[in-house]
């Protein structure tokens, strides 16, 4: 399946420096890892693009990498159970009422945030036993998480960490990694439930690369607290690997890796180089709330609008 870099030869400026855009070929079948960056229910839109994409005959390449939302995503469709998950999703959030939980009878004080309880349940709906033997099967499967490795939980460097992360807007966040390990004492850990032996193991890794506290609170692994993956990037890359070709980053950034991204940017084509890796992203605006979990979050708007993109994408680069 061949498709070609949009764009002719233009140039913007990103984090200080300037983005090239090539028109050249590209080959879907050669892609041998696939990205799915995060962007909570955003990571529909992802569900929709490569369901469609299978569905017109693309064969999933055997090493996948998620953060956050996009992990589970990446999961569902390694498990071959997507649309279960998606009516999992609707059902979950058709029974919850808001954001906030409050507390049962007295005072209905609010207790913490839905998707505390939400999100857990969701993983476990759709993925069984059944599902885990076929992502132990696959080729490579990793999630990124956010590791705590000081003793002292620094809640406000860590609280900045989190805005940082839930407003970026920039393609890359300028020092996002950096500030995360530096002062927030977090560093970038790639989980792999391809390996895990238990179902609970598997869940409680994907758990933590979405935990984006306080929505969804830390998870222990090995005796250490893991947080959301995009704390330190939505995708696992720093800005500083995307310009020089010397840093050598924690996964193959080479032509053969491909990155769905769940933000629309303007300024730029739905198929993008950025300095020789290669990133997808959706044709206009998600629509759909980030966090929204009640009846009226607009997932099948979401995923629908990626199976229309991956099937104009298709038919403009055929």
């Amino acid at each position: 399946m061949s498709v070609v870099d949009g764009g002719i030869h233009r140039t913007s400026q990103q984090l200080g420096v300037v983005i090239l855009y090539q028109k050249q070929n590209f080959n879907l079948d050669l892609v041998t890892t696939l990205i799915f960056s995060g962007g909570g229910n955003r990571c529909w839109w992802q569900a929709g693009f490569v369901d469609e994409l299978i569905n017109q005959g693309w064969a999933l390449p055997k090493d996948i990498i998620g953060c956050s939302a996009g992990a589970a995503v990446a999961a569902s469709l390694i498990s071959e159970s997507t649309e279960k998950a998606l009516k999992a999703c609707k059902r979950l959030y058709a029974d919850n009422p808001s954001l906030i939980r409050y507390q049962k009878g007295g005072l209905g004080l609010p207790v913490g945030f839905a998707q505390q309880k939400i999100y857990p349940n969701w993983l476990k709906s759709f993925l069984g036993e059944a599902e885990f033997a076929k992502i132990r099967s696959f080729g490579r499967f990793r999630v990124t998480a956010s590791r705590l490795d000081t003793p002292s939980l620094k809640l406000l460097a860590i609280t900045r960490a989190i805005f940082r992360h839930l407003r970026g807007k920039n393609f890359i966040v300028a020092g996002q990694r950096e500030y995360a390990q530096k002062i927030a004492g977090l560093s970038q850990v790639f989980l792999e439930p391809t390996l895990f032996r238990s179902l609970h193991d598997a869940l409680t890794a994907l758990e933590a690369t979405a935990a984006a506290s306080p929505f969804i609170f830390g998870r222990k692994i090995a005796g250490k607290l893991h947080f959301d993956g995009g704390y330190i990037s939505p995708i696992p890359v720093t800005a500083k690997e995307l310009i020089d070709s010397n840093v050598t980053s924690d996964i193959d950034e080479s032509s053969s890796t491909l990155t769905l991204l769940t933000r629309h940017f303007e300024t730029k084509p739905m198929l993008f180089s950025h300095y020789g890796k290669r990133f997808i992203q959706p044709s206009r605006k998600i629509p759909v709330s980030t966090w929204g979990c009640t009846a009226d979050t607009t997932v099948d708007d979401a995923f629908d609008l990626g199976q229309t993109d991956a099937r104009h994408f298709i038919e403009k680069n055929r």
